[in-house]
């Protein structure tokens, strides 16, 4: 009796390893898929922007399906509604995945409008003379044409 109950710890054990290393084997997977469509895409259109954007898609997409799935299971156990596993799993990362792609698309707006903000900011400053990323003396006579300075503290 002893044994067999060794044996089942055993077989347990094993199970339980090879789950977790199958979750991490198909997380590491999916990583390097997201990555490597990403930089596909990138070099084929010749803009790392687009590389960039790809993966900024693709990674809220797989987020909010993640995401989608696990809210709809604590939403069906709290609200006891019986609802198969099927259906909880295929309507909650399509509405997961729905609501991360709208997400990735307001995030991308949001720092479009920022970087707006940021050029127009940065163009208000140099037409009012502020000193240039390059800063100091030398940055203003580059910025007004002066050409190189004649040395440290020459005015």
């Amino acid at each position: 009796m002893i044994l067999v109950v060794f044996a089942a710890l055993i077989m347990l054990g094993l199970c339980l390893g090879a789950a977790v290393t199958f979750a991490i084997l198909g997380a590491l997977g999916l990583a390097f898929g997201i990555v490597s469509s990403a930089t596909l895409l990138g070099l084929l259109k010749r803009r790392v922007s687009t590389a960039v954007r790809a993966f900024h898609y693709q990674v809220c997409l797989w987020l909010g399906a993640f995401s989608g799935v696990g809210v709809l299971f604590v939403a069906s156990h709290f609200l006891e509604s019986g609802l198969g596993t099927l259906f909880l799993v295929t309507s909650g990362a399509s509405a997961g995945a729905l609501c991360g792609l709208a997400g990735g698309w307001i995030l991308e707006k949001v720092a479009h409008a920022l970087l707006v903000q940021f050029e127009a900011m940065t163009a208000r400053a140099a037409a009012y003379g502020a000193p240039s990323a390059g800063g100091g003396v030398a940055g203003k006579r580059a910025a007004n044409g002066c050409g190189q300075s004649d040395g440290p503290g020459a005015q």
